[in-house]
């Protein structure tokens, strides 16, 4: 010990030392505070996605529960017994019908008063769909609905209070308010949560951090689309928490972060002191080492050969930096997970996407490996698969289940879905470069893709094997305009198209596949080529690739 005090008193020893904190230590702390800082942001922008993911979500539960009760009135006007549905469990507490003249009959329940209906809401009466209309004005609230019969309109009336009692687990453990399109309350435990939501819903698609009683809240909110399906006006349906509940995987990851760099700092001084008489070549592999590691470079480890004590400092940074990689591993985990269940949800929110987005990643890492990309690259067509098409979370379901081409107008919006798709992407550090394969997989060789029309070279290899692997999938897929083809159809498609839109390598090996019989590992046998739903068989395949 004596050896090592007597050390730190000399000048040169101490500038030795100086010198060994300024390339070693001081980097280290700058890059763990920097690191810090982006983690933090990083869950912090995750804790808002997850919050909007939730409203939307809850607008889903909502939107349930208002289609259940139109199929109940739709049942009623089928035969079933009115006084049937007026119960609890239903919500409904009054069924009447309004003759063409005018007259009303009670059919169960108190009798009530249907509003008039203006020519857009009759017109959408003669869909025979159910038609809803909010009543939050008057005396006591209620949700009308009306659906056709031959004897007249038949109406329903739910209570709000009923109502609200048959969506409490739309909002989980959060605070869930409704509101209509002119600001009027369906559903809102707090007064104070109003003014919030009306303010979100002029900007949709964020959060908002506001004061309530000195806590800091967060909502999120989710516009429900009621048009198409009952005739009226989006609501606005969002999700309130406090703020240091979302905040939570923060305020752990902060205790252990500070912990791991004050020991690593503790261990890194520490064996510094002990040898700072050794032979100084190894500072220099310490000092590029820990300006990869500042870069971001994970996997960096310092090799010393010399048989001394530097070898436990080398040990003791190399094991610094393992930690610091599993932890960013862990992060970009759980962004695996997380963006990969939304993926999934995307996908299992239409009964025709079903399982496509995995059985592309499993088509496009099969051309790589055949092709002999190396493990990087394959490992990026495997995630790029997965999150391909997950800007199509913007697309409303009424387009992506559209039994029919789509109109210019439905086309325009369907095809924005890559660049929202690489928006969201874009949000998450560990997989930004995924984002070109995300924004660009609808290109086409001769410049005809979208959404900016790049031609030939400008599309990177990558982004073409995808874009092989996905129109293969979507035509041996079914689709609600037409039956999936059958393998080696779709392989002609393709093969009419290689060198002029599609990679002619990729389009090769594909065909090997196929010629092998190869099937991603969780896909059904393709549907015979057939009369497709809706159109005709011989549907080209730009109207399946959108």
């Amino acid at each position: 010990m004596k050896l090592e005090l007597s050390l730190v008193r000399t000048k040169v020893a101490r500038n030795m030392l100086a010198l060994f904190l300024l390339c070693a230590v001081a980097p280290v702390l700058t890059f763990a505070a920097l690191s810090y800082r982006e983690v933090g942001d990083g869950l912090t922008e995750q804790a808002r996605d997850n919050l909007k993911d939730e409203s939307r979500m809850s607008a889903m539960v909502v939107r349930d529960a208002l289609a259940n009760l139109g199929n109940a009135l739709g049942a009623v006007a089928l035969g079933k017994p009115a006084k049937s549905i007026v119960s609890d469990s239903l919500g409904f507490g009054a069924v009447v019908l309004r003759r063409p003249s005018g007259t009303v009959e009670r059919r169960a329940g108190d009798a009530f008063a249907p509003p008039r209906l203006d020519a857009r809401q009759l017109q959408h009466l003669q869909r025979d769909v159910p038609l809803l209309v909010s009543m939050t004005g008057s005396s006591d609230p209620s949700l009308l609905f009306a659906v056709r019969t031959p004897e007249g309109e038949l109406w329903g009336r739910v209570p709000l209070r009923q109502f609200e009692a048959g969506i409490e687990t739309a909002a989980g453990g959060d605070e869930l308010c409704i509101l209509d399109h002119d600001g009027s309350v369906i559903s809102c435990p707090d007064t104070s949560m109003r003014a919030v939501v009306i303010a979100l819903g002029r900007e949709p698609g964020t959060t908002k951090q506001w004061k309530r009683d000195g806590r800091t809240m967060m909502s999120a909110n989710a516009s429900l689309f009621l048009v198409p399906e009952f005739g009226a006006v989006s609501w606005s349906v969002s999700l309130t928490t406090p703020l240091a509940t979302a905040m939570l995987p923060l305020a752990e990851f902060r205790k252990s972060f500070i912990l791991g760099v004050l020991l690593a700092v503790i261990l890194v001084f520490t064996v510094s002191h002990i040898q700072i008489r050794r032979r100084m070549a190894p500072l220099a592999h310490l000092e590029d080492g820990t300006r990869r590691l500042r870069a971001g470079d994970f996997t960096t480890r310092v090799v010393v050969t010399s048989d001394d004590e530097f070898r436990t400092l080398a040990g003791s940074f190399n094991q610094m930096a393992g930690e610091l990689q599993r932890q960013f591993d862990e992060l970009k985990a759980l962004s695996v997970g997380s963006l990969t269940a939304l993926a999934r949800t995307i996908d299992a929110s239409s009964p025709w996407t079903g399982g496509h987005s995995e059985r592309v990643t499993q088509c496009a890492v099969e051309i790589g490996r055949r092709m002999g990309l190396d493990e990087q690259d394959c490992n990026r067509l495997h995630d790029a698969g997965l999150l391909h098409d997950i800007g199509k979370i913007g697309i409303p379901t009424a387009i992506l289940d559209k039994g029919g081409r789509l109109t210019d107008e439905e086309l325009t919006v369907m095809q924005t879905h890559p660049g929202i798709g690489a928006d969201i992407v874009q949000t998450v550090h560990a997989f930004r470069d995924l984002v070109p394969m995300v924004r660009h997989h609808h290109e086409l060789l001769d410049g005809t893709g979208y959404p900016d029309g790049l031609r030939g070279d400008q599309i990177p290899m990558l982004v073409r094997v995808l874009t092989v692997a996905d129109v293969y999938d979507a035509l041996v897929s079914d689709r609600p305009y037409r039956a999936g083809m059958a393998p080696s159809v779709a392989l002609t498609i393709l093969q009419d198209g290689a060198g002029s839109k599609f990679d002619l390598n990729a389009v090769e090996i594909l065909g090997v596949m196929v010629g092998d019989q190869w099937k991603p590992s969780d896909t059904r046998e393709a549907a015979a080529v057939g009369t497709a739903r809706g159109i005709a068989a011989d549907v080209v395949w730009e109207a399946t690739f959108v």
